[in-house]
């Protein structure tokens, strides 16, 4: 219906975010399984697609201040055809309506471009920190406070066949993340650290550091740190999904693609190699570091696709097996 064709293996090459109700969407996550069957009774629950698709992997997300982006000209994400190509996606929209606006409606989705024409490298994504949430209802701390999320060596050692390229870096956090930033440690010594100092999350929620391509290496460690400060909030602030909740995670956006479960090395994660250890401690300032990490002040260009095919995944457009409606909102 979409005029994927059917019979040739594709390449995506470029996602491109459809805002609708920008004020209320606090961010938007594609899912992709690589199951082409019936879900039962058209079920939209989370849990019950991916039990029935055999799990679901993170394609591509949203939050304030996304902006369109392309793959690097050697790597892509298998669509279509081919047994590790996406055939079915699952979108999952978050909305913040925390001042009650009344008759709002949204139809925000993406634009999702592809290309016949295949990459050398597949290209996969790998999740730091908490992207699952197993910290849900964890109490911040109070204060100025810093959590560091540990992926262990085991888990590149145990999954990398080979090192990996990794051609964007983004770091997220809630409303109360003041800085942040991913270290990566070869053989005890740290190689090399991607920051955002100032993290302001309505201007940019998932937060593209500014930098050139780097490899990880089978055997790498991780440590994802997330500095808050909850001195204004007149509330406990813990770990959730609400805008006034808070997360810790990092997208490290890689190829070629390796086999992690579910591309994750997270905090309580059910696979023990993948499994990241948490350490907080209070802190008086926050650690802002300038410099650091090579980056360019020219904005990223703009996508340019010529001859090449794309289609659309919005609330009121059918996107492979679902169909999406917009809705009012609570």
């Amino acid at each position: 219906e979409l005029g994927i064709p059917a019979d040739v293996p594709l390449h995506i090459i470029g996602f491109e975010p459809l805002i609708d109700s920008a004020k209320h969407v606090h961010h938007v996550v594609l899912f992709g399984s690589g199951f082409d069957g019936d879900v039962p009774n058209g079920s939209c629950d989370q849990t019950a697609v991916a039990m029935t698709a055999g799990g679901l992997s993170l394609a591509w997300g949203y939050a304030p201040g996304g902006v369109p982006w392309e793959m690097p000209d050697e790597a892509g994400v298998p669509l279509g055809l081919g047994e590790d190509s996406y055939k079915m996606f699952y979108m999952n929209y978050h909305y913040d309506n925390r001042f009650q606006d009344t008759g709002i409606t949204d139809s925000s989705g993406v634009r999702i471009y592809y290309t016949s024409q295949k990459r050398k490298y597949d290209a996969g994504i790998l999740q730091l920190g908490d992207p699952f949430l197993q910290l849900a209802g964890e109490p911040i701390g109070e204060g100025k406070v810093r959590h560091d999320f540990n992926c262990p060596s085991s888990c590149t050692s145990f999954n990398f066949r080979e090192e990996v390229t990794v051609y964007k870096e983004i770091l997220h956090m809630h409303e109360r993340g003041q800085s942040m930033f991913n270290e990566i440690t070869r053989e005890g010594e740290v190689m090399r650290r991607a920051s955002v100092d100032y993290f302001e999350y309505d201007q940019a929620g998932l937060h593209e550091v500014q930098q050139g391509t780097f490899t990880i290496k089978p055997g790498d460690s991780i440590r994802t740190s997330c500095s808050f400060d909850t001195t204004s909030s007149k509330k406990n602030v813990e770990y959730g999904y609400g805008s006034q909740d808070e997360m810790c995670v990092s997208y490290i956006h890689y190829y070629p693609k390796q086999k992690v479960p579910f591309g994750v090395c997270g905090a309580d994660w059910f696979f023990p190699a993948c499994s990241a250890t948490l350490t907080t401690e209070p802190i008086s300032e926050m650690e802002r570091i300038f410099g650091v990490v090579p980056s360019s002040s020219a904005p990223s260009p703009p996508l340019q696709f010529s001859s090449l095919a794309m289609f659309s995944a919005t609330t009121t457009a059918a996107l492979l097996l679902f169909s999406f409606f917009g809705e009012n909102l609570p």
